[in-house]
């Protein structure tokens, strides 16, 4: 029995620690692993995390739960069914009969409707049971119709310090397709943090394996291309051979879909970390791209370029130069101290391209996993180079460079790589890891660049239903308190009576808001609240689309001041 894997949930995690299950390291000892999706009403805590990096490091996954006769069996299948949601792994899902509760939904009849309901909101995907002999001895059926009707079920047996596991009815002595062996596995083997670790055989040889579960060879396809953020964002993900083996991951966007760059100060968190942890916009807010920054050896040491965020200057002495945005979030440009008018910054050791010219001066002997930020006039290109991992190392910085040369890049700057690469994205709100990391999981590191983007969206033809566009005003925009609509022309005009805006502040220099006719609010953050006032408006208007879709700015507000459009219509209820 040569293809074997363990079995993992949150208990080989040690949240005490930035690490989590090295996925890398379990997968080159490993054919396969089988993680916990949850328990009675809740999702195993590491769940989603474990499932995307063990997908990021190849490892074929299936999932299990652990029934809990507390729980209606109709809301924990519904449960587990809504936590994988269209990704259901390459191994059969695993109902874990092993609880002694004493609940009101034990028994083989909840177990019954408990698979029967897992079933019937996963179409097509096969569905196991893990169970022990005794344990299912006890609380099954007399052998009869209903007993055979769980034959119909993947059998994963417990049966520990044997040579071959006792089966129990309605399956046969070798009709089992896992066996868990073992839960003394040797967990640092396995890259995990609990000192031991749970451990199963697969029933057949390899090719069966990778032909019964359609487990790829391994070898790298064409390029993945995926749509992010309502179509702002195009993420690419695939391998060269040429200057050498390497996977990349691309994210490019637009310049101007950029509604808010920020760099966060002196934290040391890891990347999903500052998702979380990072200065939450009011208005827009988690970022919907975060990567990864400077170099920084510890927890009291500082970035190595100027630390600047959000106009604090908290570093100003550098040793690298660093990418440098406005308050108005353009990129300024790259330097050695602050540029006048910064307002985030963020080092990372080396300018890579230059006014259309290649640095001729970059490395180019280490091969290292690499993050880097590039721009022509119009896109960003965020680049990240997997290494360490894959059996390949990354590349050089002079490589990196000519990498990004050849997408189009006419500028770009290094940031921390190595061990630290970190690409994540928000996806309604929870974060997804998109590169692989060396490691298996995201280091800390001493900042982090978040981007917010802005979404286009033009109502869909033929549909009369108000429509509300959401926007920022910046300082200067402040100064001439009307609002056209490029379509009808109308104005929203000033208010002339004032309400409480978000914060309670009755105040005319505080808050706008609704007009008599209802079709303009405005609320203003504080001073004390929020470094650079800003107003958030709701701007509503009855708009009827032509049949013929019109241009883009046809569905845009644009302020007095204002030369691009500064938002988006959505749909009010």
């Amino acid at each position: 029995m040569t293809v074997h894997g363990p079995d993992c949930s949150f208990y080989q995690d040690d949240n005490n620690t930035p690490q989590q299950i090295n996925f890398q390291k379990l997968g080159s000892i490993s054919d396969f692993v089988i993680i916990r999706a949850g328990q009675n009403n809740w999702v195993d805590p590491d769940f989603k995390v474990n499932w995307e990096l063990a997908k990021i490091a190849k490892v074929p996954r299936g999932s299990y739960w652990f029934y809990d006769s507390r729980v209606s069996p109709v809301s924990q299948a519904q449960l587990w069914a809504k936590t994988l949601g269209s990704d259901l792994g390459e191994l059969p899902m695993f109902a874990d009969y092993e609880e002694n509760y004493g609940g009101p939904y034990g028994g083989w009849v909840h177990f019954k409707t408990f698979l029967e309901t897992i079933k019937s909101l996963c179409v097509n995907k096969e569905i196991g049971i893990y169970t022990a002999y005794y344990y299912w001895k006890d609380h099954m059926p007399a052998p009869g119709p209903d007993l055979e009707y769980f034959h119909q079920y993947t059998l994963w047996i417990a049966n520990y310090g044997v040579s071959k596991p006792a089966v129990p009815v309605p399956w046969s002595a070798d009709e089992w397709k896992f066996w868990q062996y073992t839960s003394s596995g040797d967990g640092s083997l396995y890259g995990v943090e609990s000192s031991n670790i749970d451990l199963n055989y697969y029933n057949g040889t390899r090719g069966e394996f990778d032909t019964e579960f359609v487990i790829e060879s391994g070898e790298p396809e064409g390029d993945v291309v995926e749509s992010w953020f309502d179509g702002t964002a195009q993420y690419t993900s695939g391998f060269r051979e040429i200057p050498r083996p390497f996977y990349f991951h691309l994210t490019k966007f637009r310049r101007d879909a950029v509604a808010r760059v920020h760099v966060n100060g002196k934290g040391f968190l890891g990347t999903a970390l500052y998702f979380w942890n990072s200065r939450i916009d009011p208005v827009l807010g988690h970022p919907d791209i975060v990567i990864n920054g400077d170099e920084g050896t510890g927890l009291a040491n500082p970035p190595k370029a100027i630390g600047l965020s959000d106009g604090v200057l908290y570093k100003p002495e550098t040793s690298e130069t660093s990418i440098q945005w406005n308050n108005k979030h353009e990129i300024l440009g790259i330097g050695w101290e602050a540029l006048p008018g910064a307002y985030n910054a963020c080092g990372g050791s080396n300018k890579l391209i230059e006014h259309g010219v290649i640095v001729p001066t970059l490395d180019d002997m280490y091969v290292d996993p690499r993050n880097a930020v590039f721009a022509d006039n119009t896109h960003y290109y965020l680049i990240t180079i997997d290494g360490r991992n894959n059996g390949t190392m990354g590349l050089t910085r002079k490589e990196l460079a000519e990498f990004a040369f050849s997408l189009g890049a006419t500028w770009g700057h290094n940031l921390d790589g190595g061990d630290s690469n970190s690409l994540v994205f928000n996806n309604n709100g929870v974060p997804v890891i998109k590169n692989n990391p060396p490691e298996g999981y995201l280091n800390r590191v001493i900042n982090h660049v978040g981007f917010w983007l802005k979404r286009d969206v033009i109502p869909p033809t033929g549909d009369s239903m108000k429509y509300t566009c959401k926007v920022l005003l910046d300082t200067d925009e402040r100064k001439t308190p009307s609002i056209y609509g490029i379509k009808t022309g109308k104005t929203f005009s000033k208010p002339t009576t004032w309400e409480t805006d978000y914060y309670g502040v009755v105040s005319e220099k505080e808050a706008w808001v609704g007009t008599p006719d209802g079709f303009y609010t405005a609320q203003r953050y504080p001073r004390n609240l929020w470094p650079e006032p800003k107003i958030y408006v709701d701007v509503t208007e009855n708009v009827v689309p032509p049949t013929v879709p019109p241009a883009t700015d046809d569905y845009f507000i644009r302020y007095n001041s204002a030369d691009e459009p500064q938002g988006r219509y959505e749909k009010t209820a």
